[in-house]
């Protein structure tokens, strides 16, 4: 069984390749004795694809909390989720906590895509973790055949999630027509 973050990149990737999306995603090799940073990251030109996920994947039923102090390592006296919020505000992407619920009766494994901004409000708050109604109130990928698949549906949400409203999309020749009128 592939790991959750894998299982994340191939879904993004999927997703990318099926709308012809100039995105890309991946995971960094671990090396030792460096810190890591974020667990997957996608590069694109594109504002919405430009962005950072660290995973976590959690047993639902023992768990009441996603707990700050269970989840995130510090290392040289620095938490990992100040360490990943430096990266965030020097490189200007858009982040999530991308949490994994396994293992709930009757109920198929779910991701939930949390924003950054909600999960750095309540760790500097001094809250200790994450309510479990937070994160199951932000957009999910499904799973099945094996794998997380984004959804239409579920994208647009994620778009609202990072700068408010989708804008409209041109059609090309309105664009190009735009790019040619344009003032000198």
């Amino acid at each position: 069984m592939a790991s959750f973050e894998l299982q994340l990149v191939r879904c993004l990737n999927e997703f990318y390749e099926k709308h012809a999306i100039a995105a890309m995603a991946y995971k960094l090799p671990l090396i030792r004795f460096r810190a890591q940073g974020f667990d997957v990251y996608s590069d694109s030109s594109h504002y919405e694809h430009y962005c950072a996920f660290e995973c976590k994947s959690v047993y639902a039923e023992e768990e009441e909390k996603l707990y700050f102090s269970r989840y995130f390592h510090v290392s040289k006296g620095v938490h990992q989720l100040d360490y990943e919020n430096s990266i965030v505000e020097r490189s200007g992407r858009a982040s999530f906590l991308a949490v994994e619920l396994r293992g709930r009766r009757g109920v198929r494994k779910s991701a939930f895509l949390v924003p950054w901004r909600t999960v750095i409000f309540h760790y500097k708050r001094g809250d200790v973790g994450l309510e479990p109604e937070e994160i199951t109130y932000c957009p999910s990928l499904e799973y099945y055949k094996g794998g997380y698949h984004l959804e239409d549906d579920m994208y647009k949400q994620y778009v609202k999630m990072i700068s408010g409203n989708p804008k409209p999309e041109l059609p090309r020749k309105t664009a190009m027509q735009k790019w040619k009128n344009r003032s000198r």
